[in-house]
């Protein structure tokens, strides 16, 4: 499952960015090589919301969701394995910092595409 609008995972981050009346909101999406290593996308601001989506032409992606207040490298994670499952990622999930955010090896799913969305 690919994304549209010409938009390209890969090895960097394709970005857009919505200016709204009291805040930011950026769009991308990129592709983990491997899952096994943290990814770290440069925004420019620190974000209050972050939500990652990993689509999956099988109906097994996720979808996790970070919101300011959590706790570094945690994560709310929506998958769709074998059922609905809503866990709690409480290390390698989602980390926040002035320049953008982290993405741990919890919220990534092996070497697929995933788009991020993230408000500041």
């Amino acid at each position: 499952m690919g994304f549209k609008e010409g938009l390209t995972a890969g090895s960097s981050d394709v970005k857009k960015m919505v200016t709204q009346a009291d805040g930011q909101c950026f769009m991308g999406v990129g592709k983990s090589e491997d899952g096994a290593a943290d990814l770290e996308i440069e925004i420019g601001v620190k974000p209050r919301y972050v939500r990652v989506v990993v689509p999956d032409e099988a109906k097994t992606g996720q979808v996790c969701e970070w919101f300011e207040g959590m706790d570094d490298a945690s994560a709310i994670k929506y998958s769709d394995d074998s059922g609905l499952q809503v866990n709690m990622v409480d290390s390698n999930g989602i980390t926040v910092d002035n320049r953008g955010f982290k993405l741990g090896t919890a919220v990534q799913k092996g070497d697929k595409e995933f788009a991020w969305l993230a408000i500041g």
